[in-house]
């Protein structure tokens, strides 16, 4: 009996000694803690971790040091960060900086709080989250708080950050050093369950974390960027299907904000005045690979809050081509290696994000935001018509032919480009043979081939969108896109079937006839260019047979192909239109009898077609021109505003309807002195048209008169000598 009693005691005495001991643990801890931010003893600490941590039984740290003391820790830590907050918000005097710095130092070795017991957990073996998850939830939040504080010290520091630049770094260094070790541990020691929804949900949040320190240690230190970058992807990607069973924002949000921060990076493709530098580029394309990987694993999760800085940072890679960079001040060797690291990686990276079911609304709605790089989303445009064209017609149909067209936006977009188009600089690669050498290409080369490459493979059921688009763009009023959809419709005259050229050209002149009014304008000047174009490229009887079946042949439209018409149609037009030569005297007539809009408009479009008839014989036609050439030159002195903008219209045509070949030279001579005493009150762009006028008319004044060449070298010399030049 005396014996139990004995051993009863000895358990006691033993359970009491460990009790003991163990609250030795954390009240010496605290003690010391406490001991530091009042005195600043250092050494205490030390002494105090080292003791704890070395005799504590590795399955009792977390209970009886951990899950007291690392949020005493940081609540002492967050506190002394807030009194340097508050100091710096408030007057400073001479105590300032060494508060500042003592209050740094104090941190600093709070810290070591963190560090020892890293190190005491980095050597344990395998042991489960839940045994550690003080460990794995507070560790992260110190190295967050230490890490915006030093990201946002210069501007709360102010004048004061070189005098505390010192304590900053190694406060930096410190809490680095704290997450190193605990990624260590995360790698070698930590194991997550992740067949318990609790430790699911911790993992998580501890990647989630990880993300955080990517984007904060950009601005702080590349090395850690790219450290805690590899990390962050590898659990992401390693976990992704319990990541995505729990809630997979957590790994997009930080997505997001990885790719803003490589974004970022590549600002020198745009601002040649911001250095590069051969480790960021070398950084750039590292993150580039990991941004990859975590998309391809998170395809299904990307979505229209994340994609336009997706879209953002393939218009920058685009821009890293060679061929962009090779006008820029960086040197071959780094350029090189942008080539390598970066531009390379577009490709596949378009492939990656490309997957994503809102990736093309995503890049319509792009072109829609403010201050947009117009380049890069061009090239951007370019590289997926080209990728467009290797995939079946289901698919890219739905780019070319839905309610929004890559077309259609590949026509808009060039026309913010006529800066690059014109200097030139600018070249993309090419298209070439198998077996020759690579070329470059001019923007518009390289815009028209793809789209032509689109169109070619749309079946004749789904060409009146593209009609439509091409029309559109024709009509704009904007150079780049008028041209460039007038070259693509005669792509489209020439591999398609005659019938198919011969409607557009109907089409067109239909379209002419109702806008022939606005002969000023750049659409029709582009119109008629273009329904010329078309109209060339078909045979003498189709060409025939387009101008017979149109229903007036008094409306000019036809005048846009005048020049090519088959000498089987002239003879056609020149029989049918003989009426119009006899109606010009009456209307010139009715004209000074009655000037209403009516009449105006009659003879101003006669003017028009009798410059395509012959009326050599028809000396009554001859008389009318003399008449309304002197009438002009007698009245223009008192005509001004809209009225003159009319009789220079009118001047223009007039000038088309005088034919030397076909005019006495007598009357011809009595013309030119009309139009030289009018000249002077013409605008520039009608001098224009006179300029051409006599260089179209040299062939004919061969035969002229003595007078006549004197009036036509009086004439040319007024052009030359145009103060005001068109």
């Amino acid at each position: 009996m005396a014996s139990e009693t004995s051993f009863t005691a000895l358990l006691e005495d033993s359970f009491s000694d460990n009790d003991k001991s163990t609250e030795d643990y954390s009240s010496n801890l605290k003690d010391a803690l406490e001991n530091l931010t009042e005195r600043y003893d250092t050494e205490l600490l030390q002494q105090a971790l080292q003791r704890s941590l070395s005799s504590c039984s590795d399955n009792l740290l977390a209970e009886k040091i951990f899950n007291e003391i690392l949020p005493f820790a940081y609540y002492l830590l967050s506190e002394a960060l807030k009194k340097i907050g508050e100091t710096m918000n408030t007057n400073a005097d001479g105590h300032t900086v060494e508060d500042t710095k003592r209050q740094l130092v104090v941190c600093r070795e709070l810290l070591s709080v963190w560090e020892n017991s890293m190190e005491r957990v980095s050597k344990l073996c395998k042991t489960s989250a839940t045994a550690f998850k003080c460990v794995v939830e507070n560790v992260p939040l110190t190295i967050k708080l230490i890490f915006e504080h030093c990201r946002a010290s210069k501007k709360l520091y102010g004048t004061l950050f070189e005098d505390v630049s010192e304590e900053l770094t190694n406060l930096f260094r410190k809490a680095k050093t704290i997450l190193t070790l605990f990624l260590a541990t995360l790698e070698n020691v930590i194991v997550f369950d992740t067949d318990t929804e609790s430790e699911t949900e911790l993992l998580v949040k501890v990647i989630d974390s990880i993300g955080s320190f990517v984007t904060i240690s950009r601005e702080l230190d590349l090395k850690t960027f790219v450290e805690t970058s590899k990390i962050f992807g590898k659990l992401a990607i390693t976990n992704q299907h319990h990541v995505k069973r729990i809630n997979a924002m957590n790994v997009t949000l930080q997505l997001t904000q990885f790719t803003k921060d490589v974004s970022s990076m590549l600002l020198f493709c745009q601002d040649s005045s911001d250095r590069v530098q051969e480790r960021t580029i070398k950084v750039i394309g590292h993150s580039l690979k990991i941004l990859d990987r975590l998309f391809a694993a998170y395809c299904s999760h990307i979505n229209n809050e994340i994609l336009p800085c997706v879209i953002e940072l393939l218009l920058k890679m685009h821009r890293c081509s060679p061929l962009c960079l090779q006008n820029s001040q960086i040197d071959s060797k780094l350029m090189d290696l942008i080539n390598i690291q970066i531009s390379k990686g577009s490709e596949p990276f378009l492939n990656t994000v490309f997957k994503s079911s809102d990736f093309k609304q995503a890049f319509f709605d792009y072109r829609n935001q403010a201050n947009i790089d117009n380049l890069g989303y061009h090239l951007l445009t370019v590289n997926i018509m080209k990728k467009l064209i290797y995939m079946p017609y289901e698919q890219h149909c739905k780019w070319t032919l839905g309610a929004e067209s890559i077309i259609d936006v590949a026509l808009s977009n060039i026309n913010h480009l006529q800066e690059e188009i014109c200097v030139g600089q600018v070249k993309l690669p090419g298209v070439h043979d198998i077996g020759e050498r690579s070329r470059s290409a001019s923007i518009y080369e390289a815009t028209i081939v793809p789209i032509c490459g689109l169109i070619s493979q749309i079946p004749a059921d789904g060409f009146h969108a593209v009609e439509l688009i091409l029309l559109k763009h024709l009509l704009s009023n904007q150079l780049w896109s008028s041209l460039l959809s007038s070259d693509i419709w005669c792509f489209v005259g020439r591999i398609g079937s005659l019938e198919l050229c011969a409607g557009h050209v109907k089409y067109l002149l239909n379209v002419y006839a109702v806008l022939t009014r606005r002969s000023n304008s750049l659409e029709i000047v582009m119109l008629e260019n273009l329904i010329g174009r078309l109209y060339n490229l078909l045979p003498e009887e189709m060409k025939h047979t387009v101008i017979t079946e149109l229903d007036d042949l008094e409306n000019p439209c036809w005048l846009a192909v005048a020049r090519f018409l088959p000498p089987k149609t002239k003879a056609f037009l020149q029989n049918r239109l003989a009426c119009v030569l006899n109606e010009i005297p009456r209307s010139f007539v009715e004209l000074q009898r009655q000037p209403t809009v009516q009449n105006w408009n009659r003879i101003t479009m006669l003017m028009s077609l009798i410059g395509k008839l012959n009326y050599t014989k028809e000396k009554n036609t001859i008389n009318i021109l003399s008449q309304i050439w002197n009438s002009i030159a007698s009245t223009i002195e008192i005509f001004e505003g809209k009225q003159l903008d009319m009789l220079s219209e009118f001047t223009s045509k007039l000038l088309s309807a005088t034919q030397p070949e076909k005019i006495q030279d007598d009357t011809f001579f009595s013309i030119l002195e009309a139009v030289l005493t009018s000249l002077l009150c013409l605008p520039p762009h009608v001098k224009a048209v006179a300029s051409y006028y006599l260089r179209n008319s040299i062939d004919s004044f061969d035969n002229c008169g003595i007078k006549t060449v004197n009036a036509l070298t009086e004439l040319n010399c007024r052009l030359l000598e145009d103060e005001n030049p068109w």
